[in-house]
């Protein structure tokens, strides 16, 4: 065992000392590339919720059924295929009740009755029809609007064009260093890829964070009465963004 863990040190040393000789055997030049590129969603993946609650478990669970039922109709209506709809959370939750005595002293909980909580996720294309079909599906019974993501069907096209144009950014940018030193770029020694990588907002309504999908902006709040206050929500823009690291040989 000793002896294998000496070879594999051994050999690990031996590949560091190549690298850094080949290296050292060159001039060379390190630069950053870096592109963003603009572009315009072509449909939204919007997470649902739905709540209900009811002092029979069975009686919540129906009412929520229904809900997701409505919700499905209403969802085919605008145009979603089925394949493109589904639940994928769902939870059941007793709540109780503070027990006091006539003097006030706490005497424990009691059940009063049960949560009923799913999710519904899915993908509309037709953004022109966004707002409407949130304000329909919100009229039938949804609680909360979880998540709502812009993206993009060539998002790995418009990756792919990212990369090619930061690569393009690193070489211009050797190139012109070069020129000032006197000297010119040969080939690529190494090449290391920082990101490629799509940036969002997601404006939830308890706040944000970077996901891999999209961008909006604008919020929606609702409360369990099917209340709410309305912003309105714009698509924006999708930037997608690459980023590399070059070395060139100087000669």
């Amino acid at each position: 065992m000793k002896k294998i863990i000496l070879l594999i040190l051994f050999g690990s040393l031996i590949a560091a000392a190549g690298s850094a000789q080949y290296f050292e055997d060159y001039h060379y030049i390190s630069v950053n590339g870096e592109s963003t590129i603009e572009i315009v969603p072509d449909k939204v993946l919007i997470t649902l919720g739905v709540e209900t609650r009811n002092t029979d478990i069975v009686v919540a669970q129906q009412e929520n059924n229904q809900i997701i039922k409505d919700v499905f109709s209403i969802a085919s209506s605008f145009g979603v295929d089925d394949d493109d709809m589904q639940t994928n959370y769902i939870s059941v939750e007793p709540y109780y009740q503070d027990v006091y005595d006539y003097n006030g002293v706490w005497q424990g909980q009691e059940l009063e009755g049960y949560y009923v909580r799913n999710s519904v996720v899915l993908t509309l294309t037709d953004l022109s029809e966004f707002e409407d079909f949130i304000t329909s599906v919100l009229e039938s019974g949804v609680n909360y609007v979880h998540g709502i993501q812009f993206s993009s069907s060539n998002l790995d096209q418009y990756k792919n064009q990212a990369r090619i144009e930061a690569i393009q950014d690193a070489k211009m940018k050797a190139q012109m260093m070069a020129e000032a030193l006197g000297m010119e770029i040969g080939e690529p020694i190494t090449i290391y890829e920082n990101q490629t990588s799509s940036w969002t907002w997601d404006s939830y309504y308890w706040g944000y964070s970077w996901a891999e999908m999209s961008t909006y902006s604008g919020i929606y709040c609702y409360d369990c009465t099917g209340a709410s206050s309305r912003n309105p929500i714009a698509p924006g823009q999708i930037s997608v963004i690459s980023s590399v690291n070059i070395s060139f040989e100087l000669k």
